[in-house]
């Protein structure tokens, strides 16, 4: 798996998610681990929901340090944003960010899921 991002931008009416090599310093400064780590996370039992979130936090900051409005986001907040896009939306931003067909899932082997 590719260990950066994938540049994408995703914005919708009052928020957004950017995804690529910030999103990525997100990930290893707010939850000590690289995107492989968080990926792998996804897999481990107890830990999908948090990691996906903090997946989805990680673009969603990017997006807000991007558009430099000066917002520190909570993982509630994001949520929200989750929620309002849907569950086929984020699927489809989530594997574009990681440069997985749109329609498919985490391949098993590297997230650990069996």
């Amino acid at each position: 798996m590719n260990l950066f991002l994938a540049r994408g931008l995703y914005e919708f009416e009052g928020f957004g998610f950017k995804f690529g090599m910030y999103a990525g310093h997100i990930i290893e400064n707010e939850f000590k681990t690289s995107v492989f780590g968080l990926i792998k996370r996804m897999g481990e039992e107890g830990q999908q929901t948090t990691a996906l979130l903090q997946y989805f936090y990680a673009g969603a900051q990017a997006y807000e340090d991007f558009k430099k409005t000066g917002k520190k986001l909570t993982l509630e907040e994001v949520s929200e944003f989750i929620e309002i896009i849907g569950e086929e939306k984020a699927v489809e931003i989530f594997n574009e960010s990681l440069q997985l067909p749109k329609n498919s899932v985490a391949p098993k082997e590297e997230t650990g899921q069996k």
